[in-house]
């Protein structure tokens, strides 16, 4: 069994999350997302991803599931450059290259 990466593509593009480029899709920013949290952008994206890795772990192509990865990382990093209003090297010293940040509990843990 393979995953459908066309039909998952096509579904993320109708959604806004990225438009067809000459070179290859290019991520977009997502304005309506702009008004949440940080965190709770990253949250999103992050809830996002692993439903579609849950859903398809089954599958001989699990690899090629990257690619939706990589779309969903560079939506996540320009809608919080667009909210932040920051440019991708300033977002990259900041978050670095895999979008972490520590969430503290009220423990100070």
């Amino acid at each position: 069994m393979t995953a459908p990466l066309d039909i998952l593509t096509k579904r993320l593009r109708d959604k806004g999350f990225w438009k067809p480029g000459p070179s290859g899709p290019v991520s977009r920013g997502i304005p309506k997302f702009i008004a949440w949290s940080i965190k709770n952008l990253i949250l999103r994206f992050r809830t996002i991803l692993n439903g579609f890795l849950n859903f398809y772990s089954f599958v001989d192509n699990r690899g090629s599931l990257s690619f939706i990865y990589f779309l969903l990382h560079g939506t996540l990093r320009k809608t919080i450059c667009r909210k932040l209003d920051i440019g991708g090297r300033e977002f990259y010293s900041i978050f670095g290259r895999e979008i972490t940040i520590s969430i503290l509990r009220k423990d100070g843990q």
